[in-house]
């Protein structure tokens, strides 16, 4: 049996009063692909920045590899580990795609080694920013201006960055909103080549991919865990096919 890379116990928040996510306890288990599904105010992202760091519960824990997180900020979560997209591209527009790698690995590199040792070594740093942009497939692009990507070109971009710390948790939110079927083919196919021993927790609406890279699922409503199972369970559950399938109505 697999070791929990991330564990939810009993985690909540309230806002004025109102409870967006109550109780929710998950054990996902290291190089697990787990999506969150859910309609929309079900409590997915607001669970997805509790478990990056962007929220704090009011109540419950939560653990990365058995170690208490909860009242560490993402920079922190990120030092052991963590790493998280958006659903809105976060890049630096005007410079090019390699400039864009370079400033991540370069941030790891220091975090890792130390401001001096990056410097004496930028060597190793290009050698790796070339190995990131191979492997998801930057090829004639990588000194051209983010801002002249195509939309699916910057979300790649963006996954590219977020690995290029080499995370084992991968937070991805929507990662193929916005796209084309061939953007969202091509970046589904780099998630599922993605090292086994990560972990990757995605909150996805396209059911298509959800099923695709998906080992388990976790299912929310109303801010509650209704349903956490493999595809099979989701799939033979009738109230999950009548949410998202429109069956029995």
């Amino acid at each position: 049996m697999r070791s929990a890379a991330v564990q939810l116990d009993g985690i909540g928040i309230s806002f004025g009063g109102l409870r967006a996510v109550s109780d929710v306890s998950i054990d996902i288990a290291v190089g697990e692909r787990r999506v969150l599904l859910g309609p929309n105010g079900a409590g997915k992202t607001t669970l997805f920045n509790m478990i990056g760091g962007q929220l704090t519960p009011t109540h419950g824990k939560v653990r990365l590899f058995g170690e208490d997180v909860t009242a560490l900020p993402p920079h922190r979560r990120a030092h052991k580990g963590l790493a998280r997209t958006f659903q809105i591209t976060s890049l630096f527009q005007d410079a090019s795609v390699e400039e864009n790698v370079h400033l991540a690995v370069r941030a790891l590199s220091s975090t890792r080694y130390g401001m001096m040792r990056d410097a004496a070594a930028p060597g190793p740093i290009w050698e790796r920013v070339r190995a990131l942009l191979d492997d998801w497939r930057f090829t004639s692009d990588r000194r051209t201006r983010v801002c002249d990507l195509s939309y699916g070109d910057q979300r790649k971009l963006e996954l590219a960055m977020a690995v290029a710390g080499e995370p084992r948790v991968l937070l991805l939110d929507e990662p193929t909103s916005g796209l084309s079927a061939m953007e969202t083919e091509s970046v589904v196919t780099l998630i599922k080549e993605l090292p086994s021993d990560v972990t990757v927790i995605v909150v996805e609406h396209d059911m298509d991919v959800a099923f695709e890279v998906a080992d388990r699922f976790t299912i929310l409503q109303n801010g509650q865990m209704v349903l956490t199972g493999t595809a099979e369970e989701v799939r033979n559950n009738a109230e999950i096919r009548r949410i998202y399938f429109g069956e029995g109505e």
